[in-house]
């Protein structure tokens, strides 16, 4: 799992990025909501159950409304 602050400081670039992939099914990740879950999580949400989802969300909303 990746450090929260360390995202937070890397937003641009994560989000800016085209070569985000998940690490356990491999698909290329598109949004910028799923490239900043991705990187936090190791892992897209799709390959995440409902209850990670929602426990991590706030965490990248909060990324993205800092911007």
């Amino acid at each position: 799992m990746g450090d929260i602050i360390e995202i937070a400081k890397k937003r641009d670039e994560i989000m800016t990025s085209q070569f985000i992939y998940c690490p356990e099914c491999g698909e290329k990740q598109f949004s910028p909501f799923d490239k900043l879950y991705t990187s936090l999580n190791d892992k897209c949400v799709d390959c995440s159950d409902e209850d990670e989802v929602f426990s991590h969300s706030n965490n990248i909303f909060e990324i993205l409304e800092s911007l």
